[in-house]
């Protein structure tokens, strides 16, 4: 039996519903198996399987990938939680190097307790936050027909236990793909189709552990009223991230971007945090410059930094200017520690950490920020100053 895309549409999103608190597992379990008898369609079967594994689960991420007899992926439903990367972005490195890949080969489910730990976990656009997480093959004999994922942004959500229910849902869910199959319910492509990924024609992502430097400039909206005053100001901005630009750029930054009033830039040296550091400690020394300018006052104007550290993922886009996209832990800890500083540097925990033999510095521990949702860490302020 093959599965192909049942429609036009690469992506179909489920709105998860609200179920007591004292619907008990049986319950759930039978009103699932009971909705399999109404022969419902294949959005249906999918959308109720993924409500009731997150409501057994407590678990607001799910989504199911179908693949066709060449175990690529052609289908994915979801529940409606967050931004989800375009699926023909994501296939092939999901398959090729990603938990969805890994258990469809070693046909068996996985249970990973913390994804920070976890080289075969791909964070991307909605999934970058999950801590915890289970992926299961849909095997129907040697055939994988699918794969189903849970997720949750707490570490060591998930235990042993949760494994029992998602396949028991995951076996109703292959014998019903199974049933479609046979009753033609599910459409069977010719071969080579376009609902066939060419994934050797698309950009292939990269995943490394990477520092990530967050500088945002605040503090220009109240010295600028008129549009010359307003034309002033963003040449001294474009002169401050030129110079920015060449800063990092100095200190061995890989990719930079400049959007608004902040630039996003990536060391993924050995010595990263020191490099990190150091472009830091420049950038601090840049803005006072740009405060002390003869031809404008810029007394409310202040530059927060963060330092943050985790897997990165970069997608260079051909074109003829290149776009970098970046995502994962490194580039939501930075922005997260650059929004709560205060004219600071602010460092999470392991750059910290990094620094610690090298840099005369003083290193000032501050209370645990949730830098992720349910995560709770250690951060720490930089003073240039020493």
């Amino acid at each position: 039996m093959r599965l192909l895309q049942p429609s036009n549409s690469s992506i179909h999103k489920v709105v998860p519903t609200t179920v007591s608190a004292a619907t008990d597992t049986t319950t759930a379990l039978h009103q699932f198996a009971r909705s399999l008898v109404d022969r419902p369609t294949l959005d249906e079967l999918l959308a109720q399987a993924l409500r009731t594994a997150a409501q057994l689960t407590a678990s607001p991420h799910a989504t199911v990938l179908l693949l066709d007899a060449s175990e690529h992926i052609c289908y994915r439903v979801a529940l409606d939680s967050g931004n989800l990367a375009p699926l023909a972005l994501v296939a092939g490195p999901m398959m090729q190097r990603g938990l969805a890949g890994w258990v469809v080969r070693e046909r068996r489910t996985a249970l990973v307790r913390d994804t920070m730990h976890d080289a075969r976990w791909l964070p991307g656009p909605g999934l970058g936050d999950l801590r915890s997480a289970i992926v299961m093959p849909l095997c129907y004999g040697e055939q994988v027909l699918g794969v189903l994922t849970l997720g949750h942004e707490i570490a060591h959500h998930y235990q042993p236990d949760h494994i029992a229910l998602v396949e028991t849902i995951g076996a109703q869910i292959t014998l019903a793909l199974a049933l479609l199959g046979q009753r033609g319910r599910l459409a069977v492509p010719p071969p080579q189709t376009a609902a066939h990924i060419a994934y050797e024609g698309h950009p292939q992502p990269e995943m490394a552990a990477a520092v990530v430097l967050a500088a945002e400039l605040r503090g220009f909206a109240p010295v600028a009223d008129t549009p010359q005053e307003m034309l002033a100001l963003a040449k001294s901005k474009g002169a401050f991230f030129q110079a920015a630009h060449g800063i990092v750029a100095h200190y061995g930054s890989t990719h930079t971007v400049i959007y608004g009033d902040m630039l996003l830039t990536v060391f993924g040296a050995d010595n990263e945090a020191i490099q990190a550091a150091q472009a830091a400690a420049a950038l601090k020394a840049a803005a006072a410059g740009l405060m002390m300018g003869e031809q404008h006052q810029f007394q409310h104007v202040s530059l927060a930094i963060g330092i943050g550290y985790g897997p990165l993922i970069t997608l260079t886009l051909p074109g003829a200017t290149p776009l970098v996209y970046l995502s994962g832990l490194a580039v939501t800890s930075a922005r997260r520690l650059c929004a709560l500083a205060h004219n600071e540097i602010l460092l999470a925990q392991p750059v910290a950490a990094a620094l610690v033999p090298h840099t005369q510095h003083v290193l000032r521990p501050l209370p645990p920020f949730h830098v992720l949702p349910g995560v709770s860490q250690p951060i720490f302020q930089l003073n240039t100053d020493q």
